[in-house]
């Protein structure tokens, strides 16, 4: 079952890292016993706190992909099993987690459909991981998800100059959307800037970016994000 295949990956790389499971809770914020839940099969984890097991667990790539691996094999299940024929009016759609949003217009209930969103989904969890690391070897110490009563984002950096970090796998879409939330970030949480990681320009970023930045905002790809934020006051230059 794929759910095992999670909870076993998790069991190899807990003793790999030589933690125990309490420390591990601990660590990534959630009680022992959700932790154990999730090693045996009884309840998978939400996106962000697979974030969290990620960004603790996986320190080389084979790790990671051992990790998403496992964990994208529950949502294609589960996104199979909402694919399957139904005899009721409405036919259902592929499996979609709580915390996310996405555009249900787009959606069909395919295994097409069900594989284009996992592939989405695990290069968003990935580029988070990737951004995780930049901001670790820059010695950037920050909160990964960051969530209040009120608002969330993936980043919010612990320095002086509090800076939130948002990153967007998808270049094509939403970017109107996105500013809308900038500014919301901006006036609802204790930081001073906002900055969107893209993995790369194309021309529809390069289209927005200059909005973005008449509004105080800045779109940066990894290789130029620590350069900002030295800029920006949040890296000792």
């Amino acid at each position: 079952m794929a759910l095992n295949r999670l909870g076993e990956a998790l069991r190899r790389l807990i003793g790999k890292h030589d933690l125990t499971q309490v420390d591990l809770a601990t660590q990534v914020g959630i009680s022992a016993t959700a932790l154990s839940l999730i090693i045996n099969g009884v309840n998978r984890p939400r996106q962000k706190t697979f974030s969290k097991l990620l960004n603790r667990l996986a320190t080389t790539a084979s790790e990671r992909n051992l990790l998403l691996d496992a964990y994208l094999g529950i949502e294609a299940s589960e996104a199979a099993e909402q694919s399957q024929p139904s005899s009721e009016e409405n036919p259902p759609v592929p499996f979609v987690p709580e915390e996310e949003e996405i555009d249900h217009d787009e959606v069909t209930p395919s295994s097409d459909a069900a594989a284009r969103y996992l592939e989405i989904k695990a290069q968003a969890i990935a580029f988070e991981s990737d951004i995780a690391h930049i901001l670790q070897v820059a010695r950037v110490p920050y909160i990964h998800p960051f969530q209040s009563e009120k608002i969330a984002c993936d980043f919010v950096t612990k320095t002086k100059t509090k800076i939130v970090i948002e990153c967007k796998v998808n270049l094509n879409k939403d970017w109107d959307r996105l500013l809308g939330q900038c500014v919301l970030l901006r006036d609802n949480l204790p930081a001073k800037e906002v900055v969107i990681v893209v993995p790369y320009h194309n021309k529809v970023s390069e289209l927005y970016a200059p909005d973005f930045e008449r509004q105080g905002f800045f779109v940066e790809t990894p290789s130029t994000l620590i350069a900002r934020l030295k800029n920006l006051g949040a890296v000792s230059r």
